[in-house]
């Protein structure tokens, strides 16, 4: 699981992986997965 922290944060331009927890993810991936936690974030207020 990637840090929340991330989520809150804008990626910069120019960045095209993210590492976390061992794990590489791609920018695609790593924008599906905060549009899929953001939704769950909205849904549970």
């Amino acid at each position: 699981m990637i840090g929340e922290y991330l989520f809150y944060n804008e990626v910069p331009h120019g960045v095209e992986t993210i590492h976390c927890n061992g794990k590489t993810y791609s920018r695609e991936e790593f924008v599906l997965e905060r549009e899929k936690f953001l939704t769950r974030k909205i849904i549970k207020k």
